[in-house]
């Protein structure tokens, strides 16, 4: 399909030869309590990269772009060496290059529910929605849910070891 040759062109031309893992991040979501922070994100990048020389690839919604010029100023201060390409456009691109992906990490919002329909590992989290009720569903497919309902309180770590986890298999 047009959406597959596209997803395909934008991995070959923004990773080109790249060896380690791709790994999707989607930082934003339609309410600001369901955003982890884009330090946490920035950190975790660091974290795979150095771990798996992973490449990060950022998908970007209309109302995501607070969060994605954030991350992307937190990498060029702090993580420089860090390869990543956002996209920001047709939700069935974005969709189709997540499919193509090693890994998701995402926020709760609409692309993780889109991206839970792909045979691709997902971490999803989640702080004041209930994980059980919405989170993703499937093999490879896992929530971290906040506590006390706040979705600051995930730990880098705990989602840095699931991340790790979901990539050996």
């Amino acid at each position: 399909s047009a959406q597959m040759e596209f997803a395909e062109n934008f991995l070959r031309e923004n990773f080109p030869g790249h060896g380690g893992p791709i790994i999707g991040f989607h930082l934003g979501a339609g309410k600001p309590q369901n955003v982890w922070p884009a330090e946490r994100f920035a950190e975790l990048a660091n974290l795979l990269h150095n771990a798996k020389n992973a490449a990060i690839f950022v998908s970007e919604g209309p109302a995501d772009g607070i969060y994605v010029n954030k991350f992307k100023e937190i990498i060029s201060a702090k993580y420089p060496g860090i390869k990543y390409a956002v996209h920001r456009g047709e939700i069935m691109n974005n969709a189709a290059i997540i499919s193509k992906l090693r890994l998701f990490v995402t926020n709760d919002t609409g692309i993780m529910h889109i991206a839970s329909g792909f045979d691709v590992p997902l971490v999803a989290l989640f702080g004041p929605t209930p994980a059980f009720e919405w989170g993703p569903i499937g093999t490879g497919k896992v929530a971290i849910q906040g506590a006390a309902s706040s979705i600051n309180s995930i730990d880098i770590n705990q989602v840095f070891e699931t991340t790790m986890a979901h990539l050996s298999v």
